[in-house]
């Protein structure tokens, strides 16, 4: 008879891990509180249309990569998925000027000479730093301290430019390195690119992967790549229990044994894998018996590892007038804002390039990054009060989009607004965080290995192993976990 895996969440790192240990000769159950699988990476309908909540641009769509490999040993990539390469990170309005932030370094480099020629020197630097990270590579075979000497040698020799860029950008936050430009168009555009709260890393990284066309966007969007990983993991014999919450992890002499439900129900296990909220895990699941320094010491101090927190709107509009609209446009806005936090741009995500989402109406989506006082001012709300703040916003919202895009307001209909309370509601999201700490200048260490010293049968892995987060980083880390898990058990792993 197998041995037991029993799943906390059934995001992508859930699936994942799942996937991977059904492979390996397990039994796997994964229980998660919402009625469908996905976790973050989820799309949903209102007034009968699409709105895609997650799966924007995704690491790891071009062939050959380690993360494209990892993709397709858990079914979310395969042999009919339609990938769409995405000419450009956004085009910014900035200044007066629309500047195309381009994937390809080339077009970049001429873009940013042509609005900054004053800043040639810095602009050809930033171009170096991210062909340089284009040699990143990211541990997908094995965890990194199961390297030998001549794996870490051969990791070595391969990273080494990404290695020496790297001891650099990663203490240079955005904001600052915005101020070295001369031009002040520039200097806006640097901090509206990402979450300003980042590190030049985060930014290097983001290109690199966008500049070897190997961050595309998956036609179907994220139900189509949570559904078909979802698909992998029922075809190998794996079994959800939905609306069933984990209420904590049961611990008998140092091993983790299964789960306690909120039910009152208990689920036994021979190996329990957490891919949920590190906060709800380590402060709720484990009442904070074995809350590692990695995660401890980052949640004591929000200053310096801040999380990632935004308001998600959506809207429809014509198909015919959409598609005369860029596919990421940012505008800069003023005069809108939500408690104490004022709005200092636009973000839209336009989906009419994707026909398999919508026919008549296409969404346009706005997703802006907010602070943690968003969070603690929505949630003194009444329900009356949080319903008619979000209603204001989006009306607030709406105005903007018909004056940016010179459309009438009539056009552009609200289906739907989600704040940090809606992720925290649905996924148990720590103060809302839809990804992990934010990359700065002042974060420690860079990855957490998913085992706790001294909890034997127990491993964690999910975005919040490797801040930021992101969906790759769930993948990734849920294939490490189920290497591990097999090599505490001596027993084979096989990937595919």
């Amino acid at each position: 008879m197998p041995k037991s895996g029993l799943i906390i969440g059934s995001g992508i790192a859930g699936m994942s891990a799942g996937v991977y240990l059904l492979r390996s000769g397990y039994d796997v159950t994964i229980y998660e509180k919402h009625v469908q699988s996905g976790g973050e990476c989820v799309g949903w309908a209102r007034k009968g249309v699409f709105i895609d909540g997650c799966a924007h641009w995704i690491v790891g769509t071009k062939e050959g990569t380690d993360l494209n490999e990892v993709w397709k040993e858990v079914g979310a990539i395969r042999e009919d998925t339609v990938i769409h390469d995405n000419e450009y990170f956004a085009k910014y309005v900035v200044g007066g000027e629309t500047v195309t932030f381009y994937s390809d370094l080339t077009k970049l480099e001429a873009e940013l000479l042509r609005v900054a020629p004053e800043d040639k020197r810095r602009i050809r630097s930033f171009i170096k730093t991210v062909k340089h990270y284009q040699r990143v590579v990211i541990p997908t075979k094995r965890p990194l301290d199961y390297n030998n000497p001549f794996q870490w040698l051969k990791l070595a020799v391969k990273m080494a430019p990404m290695a020496m860029e790297y001891g650099n950008v990663k203490r240079v936050g955005l904001r600052e390195y915005a101020k070295g430009f001369k031009s002040p168009i520039l200097q806006e555009l640097f901090l509206r690119i990402i979450n300003p709260n980042f590190n030049l890393h985060a930014l290097a990284y983001t290109m690199q992967a966008l500049s070897i066309r190997d961050a595309g966007t998956i036609e179907g969007g994220s139900n189509v790549f949570a559904k078909n990983i979802e698909k992998t993991f029922t075809e190998l014999g794996g079994k959800f229990v939905f609306n069933k919450a984990v209420s904590e992890i049961v611990i008998e002499n140092g091993v983790a044994t299964g789960v306690w439900l909120s039910n009152g129900e208990t689920a036994k296990a021979d190996y329990v894998i957490a891919s949920c909220d590190a906060h709800h895990l380590f402060y709720d699941l484990l009442h904070d018996q074995h809350t590692p320094k990695f995660y401890s010491s980052r949640f004591e101090n929000p200053e310096d590892n801040p999380l990632i927190q935004s308001v998600f709107l959506a809207y429809t509009l014509p198909v015919e007038e959409a598609k005369k609209l860029p596919k990421k446009i940012d505008f800069p806005m003023h005069g809108v804002s939500i408690g104490k936090f004022e709005f200092e741009h636009l973000v839209v995500l336009n989906h009419a390039f994707d026909a398999t989402q919508n026919t008549t109406k296409v969404c346009l989506s706005v997703l802006n990054d907010v602070d943690d006082g968003v969070y603690e001012y929505l949630k003194g709300l009444s329900r009356e009060e949080y319903l008619a703040e979000k209603k204001r916003l989006g009306e607030a919202i709406r105005a903007e989009l018909a004056k940016d895009f010179g459309l009438d307001e009539s056009l552009f209909e609200l289906l739907d607004v989600a704040t940090p309370l809606t992720y925290e509601r649905y996924t148990n999201a720590y103060h809302g965080s839809y990804q992990a700490f934010a990359s700065t200048k002042r974060m420690g260490a860079l990855m957490h290995k998913g085992i706790i010293k001294g909890l034997k049968h127990f491993y964690f892995c999910g975005q919040w192993i490797m801040p930021p987060g992101g969906l790759p980083v769930a993948a990734f880390s849920a294939k490490m976990s189920a290497i591990r898990l097999c090599r505490e058990d001596r027993k084979k792993f096989i990937a595919k």
